[in-house]
């Protein structure tokens, strides 16, 4: 609020009012300036905020903190003593740490990100089992083609690798497909959710290198298999 009102002045001792310029609301005086305090966890931005005094703008409830030095838990009753002995009528209705208060009120988000975790862990599964089927079983359909490279004299660890590098290649395009749109999916989400999705490369990094390997594995194993089998015996494979 100081830097948009009086970002070229001190803004201490300036006076100002709420609401209307003709409302019937008392003029204000600043005394004082604190940090910018983001009032809503899922919005980035700060907007001017005014604190005023219990007295200038009281409320039928309200809340404060305590700062302790030792377990939280163990001043309740103290304070509890404290505010009726200040004053009697005043109802207490709960006495909480401040942790638990944020894990209250995030609760749901909590709760979001551990089905995300699992919704993104089936995912992974499913499109790891993807690919390992995929390439197996196109080395599977290839063991006609394995048996007349041997047959013309073919070296066997030339094939694997050949079979390794068309791996690699379906592979890399999927992921020269799916990384781009991850990584804008995500960019979008974490425009509309602050805080909550946030775009990490290692992250997309990782699970890229781990559909790679799986890929590999999924085309060695096969292709180990088909790679002993006795040329005649792969050129009648049907």
């Amino acid at each position: 609020m100081a830097d948009r009102f009086w970002h070229k002045s001190d803004p201490l001792g300036q006076r100002f009012k709420l609401g209307a310029a003709n409302s019937g609301g008392p003029w204000m005086t600043v005394v004082g300036v604190v940090g910018d305090v983001r009032q809503n966890w899922w919005d980035p931005a700060t907007f001017p905020v005014v604190y005023q005094p219990y007295l200038q703008s009281s409320r039928s409830s309200f809340r404060f903190l305590l700062r302790v030095t030792s377990n939280p838990a163990g001043h309740s009753s103290a304070a509890r003593a404290a505010i009726s002995q200040r004053d009697p009528q005043i109802a207490i209705t709960e006495i909480n740490t401040l942790q638990t208060e944020i894990q209250d009120s995030i609760a749901m988000v909590h709760i979001m990100g551990i089905l995300m975790t699992v919704f993104g862990i089936v995912a992974l599964l499913l499109s790891s089992l993807g690919v390992y089927g995929i390439l197996s079983e196109n080395v599977a359909h290839r063991t006609h083609e394995f048996g007349i490279r041997f047959a013309l004299g073919a070296n066997p660890r030339d094939v694997l690798q050949l079979v390794l590098r068309h791996a690699l290649l379906v592979c890399g395009i999927g992921l020269a497909i799916g990384l781009p749109i991850s990584f804008a999916v995500s960019q979008a989400m974490a425009a509309f959710v602050f805080g909550i999705v946030s775009v990490s490369l290692p992250v997309l990094a990782s699970l890229a290198g781990l559909l790679i390997v799986v890929a590999l594995i999924a085309a060695y194993f096969p292709a180990r298999r088909a790679l002993h089998v006795d040329p005649m015996v792969a050129l009648r494979y049907e």
